[in-house]
């Protein structure tokens, strides 16, 4: 069975022009995603996407490595 020995966490975030992509709650939102790649000891690697309005996104970068960080051996 293979086993996962690597992972690489990215922040992603877009900018929009003002008033673009807001809604009731979020007037300014800034579109993120968090990638995270988890490579197994055979070389297959795996992406997982969040998507965020920006300022959680940090947040999940910290734990999507937090959990990463547990799966490897």
């Amino acid at each position: 069975m293979p086993m996962i020995t690597g992972s690489t966490i990215k922040d992603t975030r877009f900018e929009l022009e003002k008033g673009a992509g807001s809604d009731a709650v979020h007037k300014d939102p800034l579109y993120s995603y968090a990638v995270t790649q988890l490579i197994d000891d055979s070389g297959i690697t795996g992406n997982g996407f969040a998507f965020t309005l920006g300022e959680g996104n940090d947040l999940v970068c910290k734990a999507a490595a937090f959990y990463a960080e547990k799966l490897k051996k």
